[in-house]
């Protein structure tokens, strides 16, 4: 599984999960466009990023909360004129701000929230797999949660826009990878340590969430050859433990195998 060389945009990348695949990713040998609405922030990460040479990567301070077709249009022509191509796009920001019931919610923070997790990944999907269809293996990851399968109180509008973007994330799955060399996946990473988890559970100790790292071979397992195959699309941080233990169970097994087999071989 190797993520070198590959053209990858990441929303939500100067801060929580997109801030940690964006330097873990860097390690690895790819190029990254970065996208966040804090420019100071943004260009922190940026300055950590591992590179080879000056501008290996790209930052594009961005507002999604104000994202509209032409702003995506500027993106694409940016990509366009930094790499000529684009491999695929992580769909990670993020926002909150209030834990609160639907009846008590504002109309302005319910729009809000609908533009930055629902509209403004529809507007850079659409404009960006312009790019995308034509490479092989291109990937567009969604990011979903779990109260998008099942609900639960006061999470308002960020629970309602994840159902969403789910029914988003099938119907472009349906339309595209029996026509393009092209996956979209959708993943709930799960509890983890971000500054969105914390307005939700203020009083959490953070040390019984998993690190961040935790996900990146997740991620990296989507830009893979081998999730070319897979018929799943919906994936939870758990389906890869499962997976993990089975692999390492079953690499466990191999190695005793080959002991046995060495020791009986001696033997006679």
């Amino acid at each position: 599984m190797s993520v070198k060389d590959k053209i990858i945009l990441i929303t939500g990348a100067s801060d929580g999960i997109g801030k940690t695949i964006a330097l873990e990713f860097a390690k690895k040998g790819a190029k990254l466009i970065l996208l966040g609405s804090n420019g100071t922030k943004l260009n922190a990460v940026y300055d950590q990023l591992s590179g080879v040479e000056k501008d290996y990567h790209l930052s594009l301070e961005c507002d999604l909360s104000l994202l509209n077709d032409q702003s995506a249009i500027e993106i694409e022509a940016a990509i366009l004129e930094h790499y000529g191509r684009l491999d695929g796009i992580i769909h990670n920001a993020a926002t909150l701000k209030k834990m609160t019931p639907l009846i008590d919610l504002e109309t302005n923070l319910w729009d809000k929230i609908f533009i930055v997790y629902l509209t403004s990944e529809f507007i850079i999907t659409k404009t960006l797999l312009r790019l995308i269809v034509k490479e092989e293996n291109g990937r567009v990851i969604f990011t979903s949660s779990n109260v998008a399968i099942q609900p639960k109180a006061f999470w308002g509008a960020y629970a309602v826009s994840k159902y969403a973007v789910n029914g988003m994330a099938e119907l472009f799955r349906l339309e595209l990878e029996n026509i393009h060399q092209i996956k979209i996946f959708n993943f709930d990473p799960g509890p983890s340590p971000t500054s969105m988890r914390e307005i939700a559970f203020p009083n959490e100790d953070k040390e019984t969430l998993k690190s961040l790292q935790k996900l990146i071979p997740c991620y990296e397992w989507f830009f893979s050859e081998e999730s070319n195959t897979t018929n799943q699309h919906y994936f939870k941080f758990s389906d890869f433990l499962f997976d993990l233990s089975w692999f390492c169970i079953n690499n466990l097994c191999h190695i005793w195998y080959q002991t046995i087999k060495e020791k009986f071989l001696d033997f006679i």
